[in-house]
């Protein structure tokens, strides 16, 4: 688990997760999302900054949205993997 990640990273995660933006705040600073699993929703707020999301506030959007941390987390690796791959993939083209 990170100990900070921005919120569009964040938020890439929690759609491949199958979470859901429903509406914002009237400020515009937060997000609700909403997830469906096994007939029941569960909602978050999710924060829309500039600035890193804090783990803590993560860990509770993660429990809002009853996310595991290890699918969380196998998520944001697979991220950095296709990240680090595409890069790897780039340098061996000019060589």
């Amino acid at each position: 688990m990170p100990s900070s990640i921005s919120s569009r990273k964040l938020i890439r995660i929690l759609r491949k997760l199958g979470a859901q933006p429903v509406g914002r705040s009237a400020s515009g600073t937060h997000e609700m999302w909403v997830r469906e699993e096994n007939g029941k929703k569960y909602l978050a707020p999710v924060i829309l900054s500039k600035k890193d999301i804090p783990g803590g506030t993560l860990r509770s959007i993660l429990r809002g949205l009853n996310i595991s941390v290890k699918d969380f987390s196998a998520n944001l690796g697979i991220v950095v993997i296709i990240v680090n791959t595409i890069k790897f993939h780039f340098f061996g083209i000019g060589s």
